[in-house]
């Protein structure tokens, strides 16, 4: 259950968001293309997926630290930095985020989800 509980089972506000997000990236694809064919479905549900599961992707990146150097030099510009140096504040970020749940992990499962749907969508036809 610790698996489940560490990867899966988050914050359900981040899980509505990412699941509005993708719903209403379904129906502007559809209201685009139109509701006249099964294949704008899949194509709808394949954008929308594919949009939640980047920024997932995106927020994972952020996680592991990859935009450290753009934070710090944005606190370092906006006042008196409370860090020395880069390397103190990116130990800090890293000892936060220990602690921190993956928050990222909403958007990614359901961006698989929309994925999963476009893709038994397009086996149907």
């Amino acid at each position: 259950m610790s698996f489940l509980r560490r990867f899966i089972l988050h914050s359900p506000k981040r899980y509505l968001v990412g699941l509005l997000l993708a719903a209403a990236l379904v129906l502007v694809s559809l209201f685009i293309r139109g509701f006249d064919h099964l294949i704008y479905y899949v194509d709808s549900f394949g954008i929308a997926g594919g949009a939640v599961f980047l920024i997932g992707m995106l927020q994972l990146v952020s996680y592991w630290g990859a935009f450290d150097t753009f934070g710090y030099s944005f606190s370092s510009f906006r006042h008196k930095s409370r860090y020395e140096d880069l390397y103190e504040y990116t130990v800090k970020k890293q000892e936060s985020r220990r602690v921190n749940e993956l928050t990222f992990m909403p958007f990614i499962v359901v961006g698989l989800v929309f994925l999963l749907i476009s893709l038994i969508l397009r086996l149907m036809m």
